[in-house]
């Protein structure tokens, strides 16, 4: 994700089915207990994801002008907040709106935390119907379809057809979830099939890639069929590549941390590729009001791997610096709570 931010050559492949794996594997993870707690599963996804996402958007909302005198933003683009646009734009985050450049992947926040509420809903609902298990499958399955239809359908022909896009990828939380529920991942159980697999996916995105373009963002995804193909064949084969990967035991548990802490690179990968815009506008003596180009300044000659690197590192620095930082606080208390418990004891005695 950071990488195709960065401009990485093949952008428009790759965005064939890159967010679509979050929702499938979303989907996979959902686990049908916590329709017996629907109002603790609501709580949950608004304190890790709704939450998140309004304090990223006050924090930066208070940085607007700043930013705008920093360069980070252009007037050409910004205006400056009077006190009667702060709170205009407060409202919309307070309403799950996404809008500024540096958290602009918050969009995902809103659509993953709507997706999983009504997808949470959808079996609710059907639980309630006591149907048997092939039934209620079924009709869940119709049901997602409708949703992915409509929502592809308003993308196209409302002025905010974007901000339906939680409903065109409801049909790939159902397929993740059925994908765990059925087992239909066993069938690739060794090297040879994890390679064909993965081989055959690619072939077909790329003969899917003629046919048009995916943005999950912009709720532009050419058609439901379309859409799911490619989510599938993407899916297939990460899924064998991962499966591949599991092997080096060094790559998996870098992978690993970076997935533990996606949300933080999903908020600071932009701070990451501004310092490289800052560097290369020194380097090149360019006017410092090129460091509001966005996301990326120039990308030539292989620099969009230094922007996707500096993405990712600064992001791990950060996530570094929190845990050194917890660590360090956590000493402190104990210590000085242990002093205190000595101190109290020998009043106590005395």
């Amino acid at each position: 994700m950071v990488f195709y931010h960065a401009s990485t050559p093949g952008e428009s492949f790759a965005y064939l089915f890159h967010m679509a794996l979050f929702f499938i594997c979303s989907g996979f993870c959902f686990n049908s207990k916590n329709i017996k707690q629907p109002i603790q599963y609501i709580k949950k996804k608004i304190k890790s994801l709704y939450l998140p996402f309004l304090i990223s958007s006050i924090i930066v909302l208070l940085l607007h002008n700043t930013l705008l005198d920093l360069h980070i933003y252009s007037y050409k683009r910004y205006d400056r907040l009077t006190a009667e646009t702060f709170l205009k734009e407060l409202a919309r985050s307070f309403l799950f709106l996404e809008h500024h450049q540096m958290i602009s992947a918050n969009w995902f926040f809103r659509t993953l935390c709507m997706s999983s509420i009504a997808y949470m809903l959808i079996q609710l609902l059907l639980s309630k119907l006591h149907l048997k298990a092939k039934n209620r499958m079924i009709v869940r399955a119709a049901i997602c379809v409708l949703c992915t239809s409509a929502g592809c359908y308003l993308g196209y022909i409302s002025n905010h057809g974007k901000l339906f896009n939680f409903l065109t990828v409801m049909l790939l939380i159902d397929f993740g979830y059925n994908l765990r529920k059925l087992e239909l991942m066993k069938v690739l159980n060794s090297i040879p099939r994890y390679i064909s697999a993965g081989i055959l996916s690619f072939l077909m995105l790329c003969f899917l890639h003629r046919f048009g373009n995916i943005s999950i963002n912009q709720n532009k995804v050419v058609n439901p069929v379309f859409f799911f193909c490619c989510s599938i064949s993407g899916f297939v084969m990460i899924y064998a590549a991962a499966c591949i990967l599991e092997k080096v035991n060094k790559a998996v548990s870098v992978l690993c941390f970076l997935g533990k802490n996606s949300m933080v690179v999903v908020f600071c990968q932009y701070i990451g590729f501004k310092i490289v815009t800052f560097l290369e506008i020194i380097v090149r003596g360019d006017p410092i009001n090129k460091l509001s180009s966005y996301p990326t300044y120039i990308t030539d000659h292989g620099l969009w791997i230094v922007y996707g690197i500096f993405g990712i590192g600064v992001s791990i620095l950060f996530v570094l610096i929190i845990k050194y930082l917890k660590h360090r606080f956590s000493f402190f208390i104990l210590k000085h709570a242990s002093r205190g418990g000595i101190i109290i004891k020998y009043i106590n005695n005395n």
